[in-house]
């Protein structure tokens, strides 16, 4: 099967690209990726990420094109290459990693009609929260909806967003995948003080000012480790000075992915404080499967997807209530036994479900049901 992935942000970087690697080695696949030649992530403070360069002998073939509005997911849309892409390869099946209502899921509606109007079309959903779209996100939905073969959703959640939305097509939840080789538990765990860590950007949403008032509530202050940049950045040193622990807190900004692992290798345990705004809550959290990898036990709120994914790994508390995350840290930090054993379930919890060898091939069953169906 000839097998078009198209996306903007997750194959940049070539941590992220396991996926990629195991569904291009897959028996019968010929896989193409096509992604951007750069995106502003928000958690580098709106610094570009660019393409990284693979070595050549990847199992797929890369095909880079420029987008406009780069690190709006919304509006982002291929400035040029998708057209001859979709005429020259002529897939079978087409992998949109986008939204339903984006700009790009309407580019794809008109190149692929023009070009191989038989390719299977699947489609990604995260969305959580059900919303009212503006023109023109609702109309291109409604034309997605129509056409589109199936849709990949992240979350049962996001599933039951589509039903409600109005799609009536095949629905698969399949979660974010993580790479299990390269979040690995270290070979011993750190000794010392223990280091309560957080990586994300720092964005009111993430709920950081909240993590920052439950350590100083602690009665022997943890070594904190955040990594991530963002416009709140500011405000929490200025929290962290307040508050009495700017001595404990190390702001190690944004730094490369292919980095995040030996950061939470030092790392006791993570802390995701998420906290619900105005339509926006946690979609998933996909640091929480790479600190599971790391079998780090987990300590977050209950924002959106978050009690979902960490199930057994980790204790979750009500978001926007510092004192009780404050007696979650202290109760993990002070059990240092049963917070191993925490982190080995967090591992194996990762290596049943969210490894991306598990996603991957779940992914390719739906790649095989889908065009059978269309025989």
């Amino acid at each position: 099967m000839r097998v078009l992935m198209i996306s903007y942000t997750s194959l940049l970087q070539r941590a992220y690209r396991a996926k990629c690697d195991l569904m291009g080695r897959l028996p019968g696949v010929d896989l193409t990726v096509l992604t951007s030649n750069g995106w502003k992530e928000k958690w580098s403070s709106g610094r570009p990420v660019r393409y990284e360069a693979g070595d050549g002998r990847e199992p797929y073939r890369s095909i880079l094109a420029p987008i406009v509005f780069a690190g709006n997911g919304h509006l982002a849309f291929f400035r040029r290459g998708l057209g001859p892409v979709l005429r020259d390869l002529r897939p079978d099946l087409i992998d949109l990693e986008r939204e339903p209502w984006c700009l790009a899921a309407a580019q794809v509606l008109w190149f692929r009609r023009r070009y191989c109007p038989r390719a299977r079309l699947l489609f990604h959903a995260s969305q959580n929260i059900l919303k009212t779209y503006p023109p023109p996100f609702g109309g291109i939905e409604k034309a997605v909806f129509r056409r589109a073969d199936g849709a990949l959703a992240r979350s049962e959640t996001a599933a039951r967003v589509l039903r409600a939305r109005g799609f009536r097509g095949r629905v698969d939840v399949i979660p974010h995948g993580v790479d299990t080789d390269r979040f690995a538990p270290p070979a011993s765990v750190p000794e010392g003080v223990p280091v309560v860590g957080f990586v994300g950007a720092l964005t009111p949403q993430k709920g950081v000012d909240g993590l920052l008032e439950a350590v100083a509530r602690l009665a022997h202050t943890p070594h904190v480790l955040i990594v991530g940049d963002g416009p709140e950045r500011a405000r929490l040193g200025a929290l962290c000075r307040r508050l009495g622990i700017e001595g404990h807190v190390e702001f190690a900004g944004a730094i490369p992915h292919a980095r995040i692992p030996e950061m939470m290798k030092r790392m006791t345990l993570l802390a995701l404080p998420a906290v619900s705004l105005p339509g926006l809550e946690e979609r998933f959290g996909r640091v929480l499967l790479e600190a599971m990898a790391t079998g780090l036990p987990i300590v977050a709120t209950d924002s959106g997807e978050i009690p979902r994914v960490v199930g057994d790994a980790g204790t979750v508390v009500p978001e926007g209530r510092p004192e009780d995350l404050a007696r979650a840290l202290e109760e993990m930090l002070a059990r240092r036994e049963a917070t191993a054993a925490v982190g080995r379930r967090a591992r194996a919890r990762v290596e049943e479900t969210y490894s991306w060898r598990v996603v991957v091939q779940r992914t390719f069953d739906v790649y095989r049901d889908v065009l059978a169906a269309s025989r």
